[in-house]
C-alpha cells in the first residue's frame, strides 16, 4: 500500500463551502453525534459519541481544519449515555462557546441526586453523572475567571437557542426547541423526586434521565431552508407530551426537508401526524442505530420508506448488513495513521447532508457502514 488515504477518505475531509450548509450525522452503533455547518465557517454540535475513546465530532473538525472558535453552540439533547459520551471533551475544547440542555434538568431534585450520586472518586462515576459534572465543572471555573462567560441555557417547548441576524446575504438564521413540553418537564421533576435516595442508604451510579420525553427537539430555519433533529423524543397517548405535544403546538412552519429520525428509527418514536404536518414529501431522513436493541429493524425502516422520503442509515439492520470485502479491509489497514483514526468499524457509519443556502436540494454522501436504504 502506498499509505495515501482512500477517496471515501478523502471526500470526508473535504470541508463545505461557505454558502453550505451541513448535517453530519455519526452513528457508530452505541452513541449519535450530529455537527452542523450553518454557513460563514460557523459551526454546532449535538450530542456525542466516541471513536477509539475520543469524541467523534472533534476528530471530525480538526480533519476539516476548523478551529475550536469557529463552534458558536453545544447541545444536549437529553443524558442518556448513548447521547453524551465524549460531550465534556467538546466543552473543554470549545472556551467561551453556548452550552444548551434540557430544561428537565433544572430541578432541585437533580441537584440532589447530583449530590448522592456523584462520589468524589470519579472511577465510581457512571456515565453520564461523569460528563454533567465534568461540564459542570468547567462552567463553574470558567465564569469564575470571566463573570461574563455565557452560562448553560435552559431549553424547553419554544425556546429560541440561537439567532444569526445574515447568513451571506440570506436572512436569519435560527435555532428553536420544540421540546420538552410543560408536561413532561413536570414529569421529569416527579421521576427525579422517586429516584432520591436518603443519604444513610448506598447510591450506585445511575441514569438519571429515564423518559425520552424529556429529551431536547431542534428545528434550524434559514431561508427556504428547515432542517428538524428528532433527538430520541417518543409518541405518547397525551396530546400534552412527547411527539404529540411538538405538533399540536401551532406552529406555523415550512414543512422540513431533512429529518433526523427520532429514537433509531423505533417504533415508539413514530408519529404520523409529524410526518404529515412537519415533514416535507421526499425529504431526507437518518436513522442511526443502537445495536444492543437491534435498532433501527428491517420492519420498521421499510415503514418509513413506504412513507416516500429519501431514507439513510448509519449502519444496516443485522439481516441485511454487507460485510466488507477483503481488498477494503486491507486498504483500512493500510492507511497512514492519520487517516485510520478517521475510520469507523463495520456497522458504524457516516451519512452527511450538503446544500447551497435556500438552493436546490440536499446531497447525500455515506460513509464507511452508512448506505441509503
Amino acid at each position: 500500500m502506498s499509505g495515501e488515504p482512500s477517496k471515501e477518505i478523502t471526500a470526508l475531509v473535504r470541508p463545505p463551502a461557505p454558502d453550505e450548509l451541513e448535517i453530519c450525522i455519526f452513528g457508530p452503533g452505541i452513541g449519535e453525534a450530529i455537527v452542523l455547518h450553518l454557513g460563514e465557517g460557523k459551526w454546532i454540535c449535538v450530542d456525542s459519541a466516541k471513536l477509539d475513546g475520543r469524541a467523534w465530532a472533534l476528530r471530525y473538525l480538526e480533519a476539516l481544519s476548523i478551529e475550536p472558535s469557529q463552534v458558536c453552540l453545544i447541545l444536549a439533547t437529553h443524558w442518556h449515555s448513548d447521547h453524551v459520551d465524549g460531550l465534556s471533551e467538546i466543552v473543554k475544547s470549545c472556551p467561551g462557546v453556548q452550552f444548551v440542555l434540557s430544561n428537565a434538568l433544572r430541578v432541585d431534585e437533580f441537584k440532589q441526586l447530583m449530590a448522592r450520586f456523584v462520589p468524589q472518586d470519579s472511577e465510581r462515576i457512571r456515565a453520564p453523572l461523569l460528563e454533567i459534572r465534568s461540564i459542570v465543572q468547567t462552567y463553574g471555573d470558567r465564569r469564575n475567571e470571566n463573570v461574563n462567560h455565557p452560562a448553560p441555557k435552559y431549553a424547553s417547548s419554544k425556546s429560541l437557542l440561537f439567532r444569526i441576524e445574515n447568513v451571506g446575504g440570506h436572512g436569519p438564521l435560527e435555532i428553536w426547541s420544540l421540546s420538552p413540553s410543560d408536561e413532561d418537564v413536570s414529569a421529569s421533576r416527579q421521576e427525579f423526586a422517586n429516584l432520591f435516595i436518603p443519604p444513610e442508604q448506598y447510591a450506585s451510579g445511575m441514569n438519571p434521565i429515564a423518559q425520552n420525553s424529556s429529551c431536547i427537539v431542534l428545528l434550524l430555519t434559514v431561508d427556504k431552508d428547515v432542517i428538524l433533529l428528532g433527538s430520541d423524543l417518543e409518541q405518547t397517548n397525551s396530546n400534552s407530551t412527547g411527539w404529540n405535544a411538538v405538533v399540536n403546538a401551532g406552529w406555523p412552519l415550512v414543512p422540513a426537508s431533512a429529518f433526523k429520525i427520532a429514537h433509531h428509527g423505533s417504533a415508539g418514536s413514530y408519529c404520523q401526524d409529524l410526518w404529515d404536518k412537519f415533514i416535507q414529501p421526499g425529504a431526507v431522513a437518518v436513522v442511526t442505530p443502537y445495536t444492543p436493541s437491534g435498532l433501527p429493524r428491517t420492519v420498521e425502516l421499510n415503514r418509513l420508506r413506504a412513507i416516500g422520503c429519501e431514507l439513510y442509515v448509519t449502519a444496516l439492520p443485522h439481516e441485511v448488513s454487507v460485510p466488507r470485502s477483503l481488498d477494503v479491509i486491507r486498504e483500512i489497514k493500510g492507511m497512514t495513521q492519520e487517516f485510520r483514526s478517521l475510520y469507523m468499524p463495520e456497522k458504524n457509519g457516516v451519512v452527511r447532508l450538503r446544500k447551497k443556502i435556500g438552493q436546490g436540494a440536499w446531497g447525500a454522501e455515506t460513509f464507511f457502514g452508512a448506505r441509503r436504504y
